[in-house]
């Protein structure tokens, strides 16, 4: 019987450079998620288009550098852009609710905050087939009722922490890369427009220069699956952090 043992041991001491990883062994770099070989995470985000040559340039650079974003669209241009709004889909990117006419949605009674929300949703279904699951109030304008509408309609709110102000025209493409790098971290929302060719060119040299440093530029939605489920109406300013 010893030797039966020694036997059945010795073959499966052999085979085991061919058995699949035990718990119990350590984990080798072949074997690490990406999170735990030191890669970062951090969602690009653009309001106020789409803008028929700029978004364009834009998801040609995004589209060049493997990187994905979210474009928060302008309700009232959705219809007309309905080409290039499918296309956003078609590679990848995340389209947002950025309401219907761009209303401040705290100064609305609640049918007009309705409209504006549910409309803007609508529109995109229409286009893309999609319901979005994150809004952008214009002017990050939000209060109880706005946070109520929207977890009604299942959408999170998305907010920001990394704001360089390229909508300023004083703005070079490079002053908009330096803010956004110096601000970067691991779960960061950018702030950003597709209406200015500024922002496309620093867009291209933050993915660049980010990538080299570790980052990876996912969707908001991406981002934040990353830790856990989106919470409809409820405000992320970080990715990684739902506030009530």
């Amino acid at each position: 019987m010893n030797k039966l043992i020694a036997i059945v041991l010795a073959s499966l001491l052999a085979g085991g450079c061919t058995q699949a990883r035990s718990g119990d062994e350590p984990i080798t770099n072949s074997d690490r998620k990406d999170s735990e070989v030191g890669l970062r995470y951090i969602a690009l985000t653009y309001d106020d288009g789409p803008n028929e040559e700029v978004t364009a340039r834009l998801l040609d650079v995004l589209k060049e550098n493997n990187a994905k974003a979210t474009f928060f669209v302008h309700g009232s241009l959705i219809a007309s852009s309905a080409k290039i709004i499918r296309r956003m889909d078609a590679e990848g990117h995340e389209l947002g609710n950025h309401t219907l006419r761009h209303a401040n949605l705290t100064g609305l009674d609640g049918d007009e905050l309705r409209t504006e929300i549910e409309g803007a949703s609508e529109a995109l279904m229409a286009v893309t087939g999609k319901t979005p699951t994150m809004l952008r109030p214009p002017r990050a304008a939000i209060d109880r009722e706005v946070k109520d509408v929207a977890r009604e309609n299942g959408l999170a709110i998305a907010l920001f922490d990394n704001y360089p102000s390229d909508s300023r025209p004083w703005k070079t493409a490079d002053g908009i890369r330096k803010s956004i790098v110096s601000e970067a971290r691991d779960g960061g929302i950018v702030f950003l427009h597709d209406t200015s060719m500024r922002s496309v060119d620093a867009t291209a040299l933050v993915v660049r220069e980010l990538s080299s440093k570790g980052y990876r530029f996912v969707t908001l939605s991406e981002l934040i699956a990353k830790k856990g489920p989106i919470k409809p109406g409820a405000v992320y300013r970080n990715g990684y952090v739902a506030e009530p």
